[in-house]
């Protein structure tokens, strides 16, 4: 890997970003993330895991040339689209369960799927998985590495669901940026969210402002009462 990012950096001036980035995802990505949900598990070591992190992040530095580690790691997954080991993981493994339970084939998967799956009676279209793994080896069973799946909000149990919709679904649940067809609506809501923040701000000055004029003009005295007091007075 620390070739092929060497190589990249090479020809990294010759194409732009949108380019580049397609190459890594050809040549670099369909390397690195080969099989990767076998490998790649919470039985992994945290040694491993930070090789792995920093050969993922690598070339999206290059690509961004961001060769002074300026930008964070976030910051450099957003700008760039790309998820991170561990989100691809999970995204790599709720697709291939979900299309097993949905279409029972393999019927060699499907049964061994079938051992740690439930469902309750509020999500009856939204299974759930249980680990039954009792130490390091039994988490690389398949079936023991789906309890993240609680996550997912979505029907997908017995439910029609073509490949793309299924593949949108499953980014928004896993994927830290949003996806291309989700981009504008995350935008209509921070310019919602700004305005909200604008007209608050303001409606706390309109009120400061009329209740300092309310009391101003109940201190101050009019000709009326003071003639009143000088009556009294005598």
């Amino acid at each position: 890997m620390l070739t092929q990012s060497l190589w990249l950096k090479k020809i990294r001036n010759r194409f732009t970003k949108e380019q580049f980035l397609n190459i890594e995802t050809a040549h670099y990505y369909s390397h690195l993330h080969y099989c990767v949900p076998v490998w790649y598990n919470d039985t992994t070591s945290y040694p491993l895991k930070r090789l792995i992190n920093t050969a993922h992040i690598r070339p999206l530095r290059i690509s961004l040339k961001d060769c002074r580690y300026r930008l964070p790691r976030p910051q450099l997954l957003k700008i760039c689209k790309r998820e991170s080991p561990s989100e691809w993981v999970k995204y790599s493994l709720a697709s291939m369960a979900i299309k097993i339970m949905n279409n029972k084939v393999p019927h060699y998967l499907f049964t061994i799927l079938q051992e740690t799956f439930y469902s309750t009676r509020r999500r009856p279209r939204i299974g759930n998985f249980y680990d039954t793994s009792n130490g390091k080896i039994g988490r690389q069973k398949l079936n023991c590495k789906l309890k993240f799946m609680d996550g997912i909000k979505f029907d997908w149990l017995e439910v029609d669901l073509n490949d793309n919709r299924l593949r949108i679904l499953l980014k928004e649940t896993f994927f830290s940026y949003p996806p291309p067809d989700k981009v504008w609506q995350h935008r209509i809501y921070h310019i919602g969210y700004l305005l909200y923040i604008d007209i608050y701000f303001d409606s706390l000055i309109i009120y400061w402002l009329s209740m300092w004029t309310f009391r101003l003009l109940l201190n101050r005295q009019s000709p009326t009462s003071t003639t009143n007091k000088q009556q009294l007075k005598i």
